[in-house]
């Protein structure tokens, strides 16, 4: 009797076991990963085409509609996975680098869109500026924390690669982590079989830790407060005051000084400071220089010159009501 009870409980736990090790069906995501990953080349060509047919759309910008702003969010947050999936499978661009950067690209997209909901909600009163002066909170934390992550080095938010020069069997490089081991002195060095070629295992060496000089934090604090100090000084000024303007300018002029002194290191922190220096020219469409002096100047080259030449008059108007529109809302001026 022994014998038999002991018997059956150890057919019962093989086939517990044995249903348990199966092959696992795979969810809906996991399969839509495997095909994004699959056909990465396609699904390029679709998100590039989708960008191009947005870009050339004359209404997205001119006209500030939420329908058409929210589709445009849409399509770059899915772009945006995308990216995170060919991230974590090595054929991506080396843009992304975790969570927190993902995070702060997602805010970055969908930012005009909460804009626009906001003032259809709550109209353009301080409650609309309390909603954007939270979004600009949430990516300082989030540039902070990364920073603190990267012990200090450069914020790396846009500089990409062609995803064409990867094969699908590299490895994805993270731009922070490139940045850390070469500030850390951090080597690595890979175990592998000389027939098989399978790397075993990976043993990483750290040889010196440098803090970060203050002359590199400092660009990096101006460059995270800078947003959420324009928009405190904005809400306490009247509209056509020039003090958020040029304490704004002030500390973007700062930050670029600081860290042309403090020295670039590499290709991705020179594009980098090559994107902030051309964020520059969002200055002349905020207020007030815009309604004193870059509108009126646009307005009378319009009028005098570029209207009477045929094709060149229609783009020139259709530029003059998309200025207009990116002087209407924060976050197409913003440069955050």
């Amino acid at each position: 009797m022994l014998r038999s009870l002991v018997g059956s409980e150890m057919c019962i736990r093989d086939r517990v076991s044995t249903q348990s090790t199966g092959p696992r069906r795979a969810v809906p995501m996991e399969r839509y990963e495997r095909w994004v990953v699959a056909n990465s080349s396609l699904v390029e060509k679709l998100e590039g085409l989708c960008h191009t047919l947005f870009f050339l759309s004359p209404t997205r910008v001119r006209d500030s509609e939420i329908r058409s702003e929210s589709l445009y969010t849409g399509v770059n947050l899915v772009s945006l996975y995308h990216e995170h999936i060919r991230h974590k499978h090595g054929i991506s661009c080396v843009r992304l680098g975790g969570g927190k950067l993902t995070a702060l690209r997602a805010i970055q997209i969908s930012e005009v869109m909460i804009e626009m909901a906001a003032i259809i909600v709550l109209g353009h009163g301080r409650a609309k500026w309390r909603v954007i002066l939270g979004i600009e909170c949430i990516k300082m934390l989030l540039r902070g924390l990364l920073l603190r992550e990267r012990r200090g080095a450069m914020l790396i938010e846009q500089v990409g690669r062609d995803p064409s020069d990867l094969t699908s069997s590299s490895q994805a490089a993270d731009p922070f982590q490139t940045i850390e081991r070469a500030r850390s002195g951090e080597s690595t060095q890979q175990v592998v079989g000389r027939r098989s070629g399978v790397v075993f295992r990976t043993r990483s060496g750290n040889t010196a830790v440098q803090a970060p000089r203050p002359t590199e934090l400092l660009p990096e604090l101006l460059y995270m407060a800078r947003p959420v100090v324009y928009l405190l000084v904005a809400v306490r000024c009247q509209k056509s005051s020039w003090a958020p303007w040029l304490i704004s300018l002030g500390m973007d002029v700062l930050q670029l000084q600081l860290r042309m002194a403090a020295g670039v290191k590499g290709q991705q922190e020179l594009e980098e400071l090559t994107r902030r220096r051309s964020d520059m020219a969002y200055y002349l469409l905020r207020d007030p220089i815009y309604k004193r002096f870059t509108k009126p100047l646009m307005t009378l080259l319009h009028l005098r010159i570029l209207n009477k030449i045929p094709l060149i008059n229609a783009i020139s108007d259709l530029c003059l009501g998309i200025f207009e529109s990116m002087n209407s809302l924060h976050f197409y001026k913003a440069g955050s």
